[in-house]
């Protein structure tokens, strides 16, 4: 997941970003020298699914795969890393309100994982990967919840800077809780969305993380 979050990254309810109808969207996730290090396919219909692999990159902590799916009122997701346990979590939610947080194993709870411990309203990964997927992702400002820490990811007004394409910038900032890739420890990275200004839809994202360029390329241009 954390490419997806980096690309984010890399993440509104399905209906509030007007995506009732069912599509695909499917990205390659590409590494130094643009070698593919991954995929990321984003499902949308009456549920919205997430499902990332990312298995080429020279930190292993980072090789992970991730599979989640998004309702109106739950949240489930499932993440194995060669390094670490495979965790499951529930998240349940009303309007942004998290009511319901269960994980397991239970050793991989942290103390933001209770619903009296996220006071604000909040969205899943999977909803702030389907709102990048949109315009409506310039300019935002997200909290995002996985059930174990709570995450800003804010980014800055749209921009036509390049061959006429849309491009916004931003920054994903664990504010509470553990960071990514187990004993690295990832608080933040740069975030970079490029849109099609005749669909109006995400081409590809950019960040940097440790050093390395990442990016996550659209490949079903034909939708």
């Amino acid at each position: 997941m954390h490419l997806l979050r980096i690309s984010i990254a890399l993440i509104v309810v399905l209906t509030s970003v007007g995506l009732a109808q069912a599509e695909d969207h499917s990205f390659e996730l590409r590494g130094p020298g643009g070698r593919i290090v991954g995929s990321m396919l984003v499902s949308l219909s009456d549920v919205a699914t997430l499902s990332t692999t990312i298995d080429g990159l020279p930190l292993k902590a980072l090789n992970t795969s991730y599979y989640a799916r998004q309702t109106t009122n739950e949240y489930r997701s499932e993440k194995a890393n060669e390094l670490g346990p495979r965790r499951e979590i529930f998240i349940g939610l009303e309007r942004g309100s998290v009511l319901d947080v269960r994980i397991k194993p239970a050793s991989e709870m942290t103390k933001f994982s209770y619903p009296a411990a996220v006071i604000e309203q909040v969205i899943s990964p999977v909803d702030a990967i389907l709102k990048a997927m949109t315009l409506d992702f310039c300019g935002s400002s997200n909290i995002i919840y996985d059930g174990r820490r709570i995450v800003d990811l804010v980014m800055n007004d749209l921009q036509d800077t390049r061959d006429g394409d849309l491009t916004c910038t931003g920054e994903y900032r664990v504010r509470l809780g553990p960071g990514h890739g187990l004993l690295l420890n990832l608080r933040s990275f740069p975030v970079t969305a490029h849109f099609n200004q005749a669909t109006q839809r995400a081409d590809d994202f950019e960040t940097q993380v440790f050093g390395f360029h990442l990016t996550a390329v659209r490949t079903n241009q034909d939708q």
